[in-house]
């Protein structure tokens, strides 16, 4: 009999023990794993305070857009003017060299990157199930200047998902807060497959002939979203 006592309490402190050293390490505490890259949550920030590129990759400015480099434009991503949150992306460019001869193309573009290094490699987004791309914006554009926002193709392709945003018409720029939306189509799915920029923003002139003294615009919360 004491045997089976003995038995019985022996397996009862084990129990014991391993219930205990479980709820010292729960699963629910593994709170730092990062998502996988498959894992597409409904709305998915790609900046809202920070910027959530799944790899935290840093924006590229396009080899070709001189006027951010120069300091005929600047860009941050911490400016205390915010929609939502503590920060938002400040965006300036003005079209200070206008005596470049026509046919110079004036602008000033960057985007966010999908991969790292840029040229080599792409995510997938087929199984992401996103039907728009949403950010709120604001500022003030000189007449001649335009802002193209889109979700630029791998292939370079000109066909792409894009809304473009001036100082007239149904996208125009205010100086409060808007939402603005790009429905995501074919144009945007048929390459899904081989992401490199999730977002891409441009600021310049309406044409090549025009002079502009360019403009300002704020953007935050920028977002995927399956709704």
């Amino acid at each position: 009999m004491n045997k089976i006592k003995i038995a019985v309490l022996s397996f009862f402190f084990m129990s014991l023990f391993v219930l205990v050293s479980c709820e010292r390490y729960p699963i629910s505490a593994l709170t730092n794993i990062p998502s996988s890259i498959d894992s597409w949550p409904t709305t998915w920030y790609l900046y809202d305070d920070e910027i959530n590129t799944k790899g935290s990759l840093a924006p590229r400015v396009w080899d070709d857009s001189r006027f951010l480099e120069l300091g005929d434009g600047s860009i941050v991503f911490d400016c205390r003017d915010s929609y939502k949150g503590l920060k938002s992306i400040k965006m300036e460019w003005y079209d200070k060299l206008s005596t470049l001869p026509p046919g110079c193309y004036h602008y000033a573009g960057w985007g966010l990157s999908a991969t790292d290094p840029v040229d080599v490699g792409s995510k997938s987004m087929v199984t992401s199930g996103y039907t728009r791309l949403e950010f709120e914006a604001k500022g003030s554009l000189s007449s001649g200047c335009k802002v193209k926002i889109e979700i630029p193709r791998h292939d370079g392709s000109l066909n792409t998902d894009n809304i473009i945003i001036n100082n007239t018409g149904a996208n125009q720029l205010k100086s409060y807060w808007q939402t603005f939306s790009i429905p995501i189509t074919t144009k945007t799915t048929s390459n899904w497959g081989i992401q490199q920029y999730y977002i891409a923003i441009a600021m310049s002139r309406d044409s090549d002939s025009v002079v502009t003294n360019g403009g300002t615009i704020y953007l935050d919360n920028i977002r995927f979203t399956k709704n």
